[in-house]
């Protein structure tokens, strides 16, 4: 499991802006053009694919940065 989870760590690193999930959801999702402009400025707008982006188990890779990040932090 941690193979598998380090694994998953340098996947999400090599597209910080980029987003995880099933490649057909994410095809769909760059589909869109308001999604696609906003992945093209390399910003992310989590509300933008809240609803879809929860039933698909998609996840935005920066999102996952911040929050590792967050949990390294001394309390």
């Amino acid at each position: 499991m941690e193979a598998a989870d380090q694994s998953i760590k340098e996947l999400q690193q090599l597209d910080v802006t980029g987003y995880s999930g099933h490649l057909s959801y994410i095809i769909y999702m760059l589909s869109t053009p308001t999604f696609l402009n906003t992945y093209k400025k390399g910003d992310f707008n989590p509300e933008e694919i809240m609803e879809f982006g929860k039933a698909h188990k998609i996840v935005i890779n920066k999102m996952m940065g911040i929050q590792r990040k967050a949990n390294c932090l001394p309390q």
